[in-house]
């Protein structure tokens, strides 16, 4: 790291207790920890056997106002993370119960929540932003991670997306996603944020979705077209300006799309396979790439 070692601020106190037990067995209570700004409340329980060990355990973050962490983090680390500004509030509770028994590989179970309310994002020099997001995790006693992305909004500089989805067994050997996306791109005020030595301007709008599921060893370009998806692109008076190279372009009616269909023409895959097509088609297209021009439709 450039900076080096990083000394972060730790408060740490509450109440341990020995509960007479048949076992030996340990009490935690009123567990209070500060770190960093991140204020979190906890208690906990834990009997320890020969083979195992029992716990269950809570804890909790209760709307931590990220705009005290980034003030934080500004003043000590980052000075340019001072102007950005949000009033989002990040809630955490979390819930662990069950047996550690290494023989038996067992681990408790753990459910998780994350909930950070509709807030805004502002940085000199860019619209303001809006975010939402609320996540769920759980485990089983096995270890695996399943993963529900309940409710995401991120608006931020001429995009609206809007997802949800799930991610099961995310720490195994091919974790499986599911997605179900929507977003909608303002290409003027995208286009504005862009600096002026790049000389591009556009303006229309587009419109996208994708859903359905794909594993993690799919994202490979050689495996892809296993995946489960479908989706779209669409634009319509959709404008592209370069004066720097004398370009113009503009498109009416486009769309990009993708599919899963059965296979009915690649003679290497088994007839009937599902397999993941793309489409595209343009309704009108000009250009004008120097004093040419240039006119198709219905592409």
């Amino acid at each position: 790291s450039s900076y080096g070692r990083i000394i972060l601020p730790l408060a740490l106190r509450g109440d341990v207790s020995l509960p007479k037990d048949e076992v030996t067995a340990i009490s935690l209570r009123n567990v209070e920890a500060d770190l960093a700004e991140i204020e979190m409340t906890a208690e906990a329980d834990l009997k320890l056997y020969k083979d195992s060990t029992y716990v269950r355990a809570e804890a909790e973050i209760d709307e931590f106002k990220v705009n005290d962490f980034i003030q934080f983090f500004g003043k000590n680390f980052l000075p340019e993370a001072k102007d950005l500004e949000t009033d989002a509030k990040v809630s955490l509770t979390a819930l662990c119960d069950g047996y550690y028994n290494p023989s038996k590989n067992s681990l408790p179970e753990l459910v998780a929540e994350i909930v950070v309310p509709g807030s805004y994002v502002r940085y000199p020099g860019i619209p303001d932003g809006q975010v939402r997001l609320e996540v769920n995790a759980a485990t089983d006693p096995a270890g695996k991670l399943d993963v529900t992305l309940n409710d995401m909004c991120l608006i931020f500089a001429g995009v609206d997306l809007d997802a949800t989805g799930s991610a099961y067994d995310l720490l195994g050997n091919d974790p499986l996603f599911n997605v179900d996306a929507r977003a909608e791109a303002n290409l003027a005020e995208m286009s504005a944020q862009l600096a002026d030595t790049l000389g591009i301007s556009a303006g229309g709008m587009l419109n996208a979705a994708l859903k359905g599921n794909i594993r993690m060893s799919q994202l490979e370009m050689d495996k892809i077209y296993r995946a489960g998806l479908d989706g779209y692109v669409r634009g319509d008076s959709i404008a592209v300006s370069m004066p720097a190279d004398s370009m113009e372009i503009w498109l009416g009616g486009a769309a990009i799309g993708i599919a899963t269909v059965k296979n009915r023409l690649d003679s290497k895959l088994p007839r009937g396979e599902k397999i993941l097509a793309l489409t595209a088609e343009v309704d009108t297209l000009r250009a004008i790439p120097g004093t040419d021009v240039v006119r198709a439709s219905n592409l």
